[in-house]
């Protein structure tokens, strides 16, 4: 029997048992289960590394690493080893703490080998983002890695000794593998630090905390198939990854205010959707876990109509849009006032994707309106974040945000 017979045989015989029981040919000939018949190549390795920091890192200051290794990126964590918490005592009464680690940036940015900045997180994206798009069985995870917001208990735990924070990073690779095939299309990730005094809650006691970060390194999970085959490919056809690009607007409000509109000046194009939060002004410590809760909002054109139907309540946009469009129960069990509207039909699948399902075309003269609870009685501070459609082109000679 020739080989062409013997393969036209079996190919038959593969299609009537596909058909009769969804069974396939795996790549070793046996017929198995379709869920069972999936394999990764021989000359595919999957490997998490340890990338240390260029610089010593402290509470303060700014800590550098340069991402090389060729390969496709799917996740980056910085590591974080800390010294316990010292120099505050109160007689058994006192407690102290650090905030969660995703909060002890200022800044987070993602440069190309040029130094042009592809992206920047603030502390707000980075923690949002997580609790926007993990189920919760992941969030708990995320959670214990950097000090649980529902636990004071176990971040005091974390600061009495020496602990390992793990701050996963919510950057371009969460919606496409970042491919790096040499030197020139690598990246460089510079974390600014907030000082210690800011993110160190102390209650009960006196003293000054004191502590001291012992190590800070970065872990990417790499998978490497066939990288001379990519960089050849990538030097003849520049490869394009779409990701979401993010605006970030921070307004001041004063006292004494219980109504306010905002123009949103800088959101000029395709948008997927936007969330804001408001805090008290330059919030530091136990504030930077505090959200301030509103009464209601309304998104409005540059003629003051409401492009969104009504006025949003708290309640609603929690329990309601929180529900329907997001994956974690972050925002409703916790009550976090933390207010998302969206234009895309699926904000979490677009964050994790960058896929297109949806948007609304901003021309720069649109207003956020927001009704307070009552009067306010400080200065607040709004952050509205806004996230559209965009994408980065990697090649042979660098890689670039491409032009909207």
């Amino acid at each position: 029997m020739s080989k062409q017979h013997l393969d036209t045989i079996l190919k038959k015989a593969d299609a009537q048992v596909s058909k009769a029981q969804n069974l396939v040919r795996g790549h070793d000939g046996l017929v198995v289960n379709e869920a069972q018949s999936y394999y990764i190549d021989d000359d595919v390795e999957i490997k998490t590394i340890e990338i240390p920091s260029q610089n010593p890192a402290s509470f303060g200051g700014v800590v550098q690493f340069n991402v090389r290794e060729k390969g496709e990126h799917y996740e980056w964590v910085l590591k974080l080893r800390v010294s316990a918490i010292s120099g505050y005592t109160g007689g058994g009464s006192e407690t102290v703490e650090f905030v969660p680690a995703s909060l002890w940036f200022n800044s987070i940015e993602d440069l190309n080998q040029n130094g042009d900045v592809l992206e920047t997180l603030g502390d707000e994206q980075l923690i949002i983002a997580n609790m926007f798009s993990d189920a919760d069985s992941d969030r708990k995870k995320y959670n214990t890695a950097i000090g649980r917001f529902d636990d004071a208990s176990h971040r005091q735990l974390l600061a009495s000794k020496v602990s390992d924070y793990l701050v996963e990073l919510w950057s371009f690779n969460k919606q496409a593998p970042m491919v790096i095939t040499n030197d020139n299309n690598s990246h460089i990730l510079r974390f600014n630090l907030r000082p210690l005094a800011d993110i160190v809650v102390a209650q009960g006691g006196s003293g000054t905390p004191a502590a001291s970060i012992i190590s800070a390194s970065l872990l990417c999970r790499v998978v490497k198939n066939s990288l001379p085959n990519l960089e050849q490919a990538i030097a003849k056809i520049p490869r394009n990854i779409r990701i979401l690009d993010k605006n970030h607007q921070p307004v001041l409000v004063q006292s004494g205010i219980s109504s306010t509109r905002i123009v949103l000046a800088g959101l000029v194009g395709d948008y997927a959707f936007l969330f804001f939060t408001v805090r008290s002004l330059s919030p530091k410590n136990a504030d930077l876990m505090t959200y301030t809760e509103i009464d209601s909002y309304r998104i409005l054109d540059g003629s003051s109509e409401n492009i969104i139907g009504r006025a949003v309540s708290d309640t609603e946009s929690r329990l309601v849009y929180g529900r329907n469009w997001i994956d974690t129960s972050f925002f409703t069990d916790n009550a976090q006032h933390i207010y998302l509207y969206s234009f895309a039909n699926n904000p979490s699948a677009v964050f994790k994707s960058g896929n297109y399902l949806g948007s609304r075309v901003f021309g720069g003269n649109e207003q956020l309106e927001i009704n307070f609870t009552s009067s306010l009685i400080s200065q607040v501070q709004i952050d509205i974040y806004a996230y559209s459609y965009s994408a980065l082109q990697i090649h042979q000679n660098g890689i670039r945000k491409r032009a909207k």
